[in-house]
């Protein structure tokens, strides 16, 4: 990471842009899910409260499909930096799993359904056992058993589908497609018009089984297609005019998508009683979603702000230089 002190920009590497673009976009995406399930916003009737109609059209299951894959992505950079200095994958493996068990099962407290424990479980039980296999196996199995799993997971939805995204990442990372996309996104180009086409079939389908809103096939396989279609859309927008827009507002969210991740968590939790809105909502109205929605926009522009003046200062959000720190066993200060 280069940042230039004479320069309010910060200069990221050109082949890690879209992931923290994409990690970015899921940030935001994930909030409004958590909204919903943190203050307990449910319709007493689905067919009254066209919100919760949107809320599952565009945000549940679009963006925790995403987030999940680009965690299998980094913790394959993390064995690959491992290999480069010259350190033991799995104890490295270990020290980067651990301590996100561990802040998982304390963010579980404050937020039920937050992801960060089945995260690193699913990496104990399924990227863990990788690092003891030589490369060009890993790859293989990882894919193999990644597509397995994600087709399962894709019918049933929920923390199912994490074992085979994480897997997936994983695999996707060890044959450097991310890169690969970066240099040459005319297969994301290609992809996209299917996908869109796919999409909107999915998302139709949902529609008309929308009283049975949840993680139902219908509504995880809409997702999981528009979770492939943002994505693909994202790759093909950053070779645009509009790639500097998309740097701006979401790089610094994604670069900070841990810190950002546990702090959308505190300030959904202090703001609720603030605005007198009660602990439980079960006859949720239009109006409580659109005031959820409007306390989320807020909260994400304040944390754009903030990541983007703490990333001038230094190389890495404070909770991503904690978890590096005692990945890596090092004593290393903030960069400044």
């Amino acid at each position: 990471m280069v940042i230039s002190a004479s320069s309010a920009k910060i200069e990221i590497p050109n082949r890690l842009l879209s992931l923290d673009v994409v990690r970015g976009i899921a940030v935001c995406g994930i909030a409004f899910v958590n909204v919903t399930q943190m203050w307990n916003m449910y319709p007493a009737s689905t067919s009254n409260t066209q919100a919760w109609t949107w809320v599952n059209l565009l945000v549940n299951e679009r963006f925790f499909p995403v987030f999940t894959f680009l965690f299998g992505i980094g913790f394959a950079m993390i064995t690959r930096s491992a290999r480069r200095r010259g350190r033991v994958e799995w104890q490295i493996m270990l020290r980067r799993l651990i301590p996100l068990l561990l802040l998982g099962l304390v963010h579980t407290i404050f937020q039920p359904g937050e992801a960060l424990t089945p995260y690193a479980i699913g990496g104990l039980v399924f990227l863990f056992p990788l690092t003891f296999l030589p490369l060009e196996k890993r790859r293989g199995i990882a894919l193999a058993l990644g597509v397995i799993l994600t087709l399962v997971g894709v019918y049933f939805g929920g923390v199912l589908l994490i074992p085979g995204l994480l897997l997936l990442g994983f695999a996707a990372s060890e044959w450097r497609v991310p890169e690969k996309l970066d240099e040459h996104p005319k297969p994301a180009a290609l992809a996209l018009p299917i996908l869109i086409l796919l999409t909107a079939i999915g998302s139709y389908i949902q529609y008309l089984h929308r009283d049975q809103a949840g993680f139902s096939p219908h509504s995880s396989i809409a997702g999981f297609l528009f979770a492939a279609t943002w994505v693909a859309a994202v790759v093909v927008i950053l070779r645009t005019p509009l790639r500097q827009g998309f740097e701006v507002i979401f790089a610094p969210l994604g670069r900070m998508a841990l810190t950002n991740y546990i702090g959308a968590t505190m300030i959904l939790l202090a703001i609720r009683p603030v605005l007198g809105i009660p602990a439980e909502q079960g006859s949720a109205t239009n109006a409580s979603f659109f005031t959820a929605w409007a306390v989320v926009m807020v909260m994400l522009t304040a944390q754009m702000i903030f990541s983007a003046l703490w990333l001038k200062k230094f190389s890495q959000g404070p909770l991503e230089k904690l978890w590096r720190k005692i990945t890596w066993g090092t004593g290393l200060r903030m960069a400044s």
